[in-house]
């Protein structure tokens, strides 16, 4: 939630936007877009899923020497 705010409050114009307040941004008064919602969060999320799945084998095997004492 902290980061959330501080990028709210310190961004003063559209392109110096997180993707998180972007998102945000797409939820109006009392009205949401529910597409452009879940598909931007999809998109935003394909860069994470892409550093773990090249990462998941360095974890599993840290993991499991930290697990051996």
């Amino acid at each position: 939630m902290e980061c959330y705010l501080y990028a709210l409050v310190i961004t003063t114009s559209p392109t110096e936007q997180t993707v998180t307040i972007g998102i945000a941004s797409f939820k109006l008064s009392d009205q949401h877009i529910w597409g452009l919602l879940m598909s931007s969060s999809v998109i935003a999320s394909i860069p994470t899923a892409i550093l773990y799945l090249g990462a998941q084998r360095f974890l599993i095997s840290g993991l499991a020497e930290g697990g051996v004492k």
